[in-house]
């Protein structure tokens, strides 16, 4: 006796065998760049729906703009290409770049990076839905957040604010006042020997360690709570807790606040 197979489920069979067998399809990318001169103090807002953001300090009265789009589909990847789209508008004093691909799913992977040169002391407000966010050398104050993924910041001079739900921060150079919060990943903050703080500053993560790299030159009154963790100092403690510390550098202000629910507090000398 010889079994019908209607065709439609031939296809299906035929599709599940080819994912099963390995192949990983077709991949499409394509990179385009463009130069927008911009006047003195315009301010730089960045919002991806997916993708990572990488910014950089560039020459004066110039943004550059470099876009990756990339494309992973079973059939036919480079016509999906069209789908990843940035817009660019400019305004009196703000320039918006904004980006949108679809959501990865069916078979259809998007990726989505751009890489940003702006003026040094250029303020930026960038986001991003799913996606790493990289900082170097910018000197104006910068409010980055991402719904998962992690932050990196080097070089970085102004007032800087790095959120994310999911990942780990890392901030190393001399900011005038810095706010980093993650739910789930590591914080490592290193403050240069000029960094001259002002304000209230914090540091704060839900699920991961906590480190502090500080010069001796510091002037600052570090208070250290782990909530579940022990906390170990480089320097000396003038007040101490189960899970709580203060520690008095220089003149012993402004304040910083640092806070590990989950994971141990390393005070180091840097």
């Amino acid at each position: 006796m010889r079994l019908l197979v209607p065709r439609t489920l031939l296809v299906v069979c035929a599709t599940a065998g080819f994912a099963l067998a390995g192949c990983k399809g077709s991949v499409a990318t394509r990179r385009t760049e463009q130069f927008i001169p911009v006047a003195k103090s315009t301010q730089v807002h960045v919002t991806v729906s997916t993708g990572y953001i990488s910014v950089a300090a560039g020459r004066k009265g110039m943004v550059s703009l470099k876009i990756l789009r990339k494309v992973r589909a079973v059939w036919s990847a480079d016509s999906k290409l069209k789908h990843i789209k940035v817009h660019v508008t400019k305004k009196k004093g703000l320039l918006s770049i904004v980006g949108k691909s679809p959501s990865s799913k069916g078979g259809k992977k998007y990726h989505m990076h751009l890489r940003i040169t702006v003026p040094p002391s250029t303020h930026l407000v960038l986001k991003t839905g799913d996606g790493h966010i990289n900082l170097t050398n910018v000197r104006g104050n910068i409010v980055a957040t991402a719904k998962r993924g992690e932050m990196r910041a080097r070089g970085v001079t102004g007032q800087v604010t790095l959120t994310t739900n999911e990942g780990n921060i890392m901030l190393r150079g001399a900011p005038r006042r810095f706010r980093l919060r993650t739910r789930l990943g590591e914080v490592n903050l290193w403050l240069r020997p000029e960094t001259q703080l002002v304000g209230k500053n914090e540091a704060r993560t839900e699920s991961g360690a906590l480190t502090l790299h500080a010069s001796t030159k510091l002037h600052a009154l570090i208070t250290a709570e782990a909530k579940t963790d022990e906390i170990k100092s480089a320097f000396p403690l003038e007040a101490t807790k189960p899970h709580w510390a203060r520690a008095r550098l220089g003149r012993g202000a402004p304040p910083i606040s640092l806070f590990c629910q989950k994971g141990i507090l390393h005070l180091k000398k840097w």
